[in-house]
């Protein structure tokens, strides 16, 4: 067997020990396993899912800030299809800006239409098309580098051992075969994975 063979099957043993080792810490909280990127490399899944821009390095548009933001409660239930997948490509920030603008579009308008991410990846000329871009905030940017951009599309909670534990709703956009038919549960309030750092939402007036 060659060397690259030898890498290729050292990634799921690798993967399952550490998600057994974080499994373990969680305390119930989370639940984690090898699923479709077992067998590529940190480097290779980096390289071609998540965002490569340097936020720093690239041109910024000015937006307004919200106050005030009211959070409508059929939010999930318009975006409860399936996972979109942006192929191995970093155009996530794509996704989560379209996604974000045909939840609002549907709210006001009672039509829920597919916005094209394709042609804010080819056209859009402030971002990076699969290298990926940031939806701007408003003057005061985040410190923080993320790589990674998903939507929050709802919230709840759940009872563990007699503690209420509150959690986001997320549309991520790697298909339907990962996570929970494309969603994913994470904790909320302590900005778990930089879930809050910048966070934007679409008005539609």
């Amino acid at each position: 067997m060659n060397s690259a063979s030898n890498e290729e099957f050292t990634h799921p043993k690798y993967n399952q020990k550490i998600a057994a080792e974080l499994t373990k810490a969680s305390n119930r909280y989370a639940t984690y396993g090898n699923n479709k990127f077992a067998l590529i490399s940190v480097n290779e899944f980096n390289a071609k899912y998540l965002s490569q821009v340097n936020m720093y390095n690239s041109p910024h548009a000015e937006i307004r800030g919200f106050d005030n933001i009211t959070i409508s409660s059929n939010i999930f239930k318009i975006h409860k299809k399936t996972g979109y997948h942006g192929r191995p490509c970093g155009s996530c920030w794509a996704f989560s800006v379209t996604g974000c603008m045909e939840g609002q579009y549907a709210i006001k308008n009672s039509n829920l239409l597919s916005f094209s991410k394709q042609e804010i990846v080819n056209c859009d000329n402030t971002d990076y098309g699969c290298n990926g871009g940031f939806p701007y905030k408003e003057s005061h940017i985040t410190e923080t580098y993320l790589n990674h951009a998903v939507l929050i599309v709802g919230y709840g909670f759940e009872t563990i051992d007699n503690k209420s534990v509150v959690y986001w709703i997320v549309k991520n956009s790697w298909g339907a075969d990962w996570g929970e038919k494309g969603y994913f549960r994470i904790l909320r309030g302590d900005n778990k994975c930089g879930i809050t750092e910048m966070a934007l939402m679409v008005i539609m007036e």
